[in-house]
C-alpha cells in the first residue's frame, strides 16, 4: 500500500482498528515506530490528528505492518 486517504470517519475508524490489532499482537505504539522506522510521537501525532488530512503515508506503513486493509476501516 502506497498510501490512505481518510476521511475523518474513517480515521476514527482507522484508529480503533489499529489500537485493537496493537492489543491483539500486544505490540506497543514504541514497538511499532521501531519496527516501520518512525518516530513514536509521528504515531501519537496521526492518531490524534483531527485535521482533515491526516498523513497518507505514515497511514499506509501502519496499515501494512498491522495487515490491515480497507475494509478494515470503511
Amino acid at each position: 500500500m502506497r498510501e490512505v486517504r481518510l476521511t475523518q470517519k474513517e480515521h476514527e475508524r482507522f484508529i480503533q482498528v489499529m489500537e485493537r490489532k496493537l492489543q491483539e499482537l500486544d505490540i506497543s505504539i514504541v514497538d511499532l515506530a521501531k519496527a516501520i522506522g518512525v518516530s513514536e510521537r509521528s504515531i501519537y501525532n496521526f492518531r490524534n490528528d483531527k485535521s482533515r488530512n491526516p498523513s497518507k503515508f505514515l497511514g499506509a506503513k501502519i496499515a501494512t505492518y498491522l495487515d490491515m486493509t480497507p475494509k478494515d476501516w470503511r
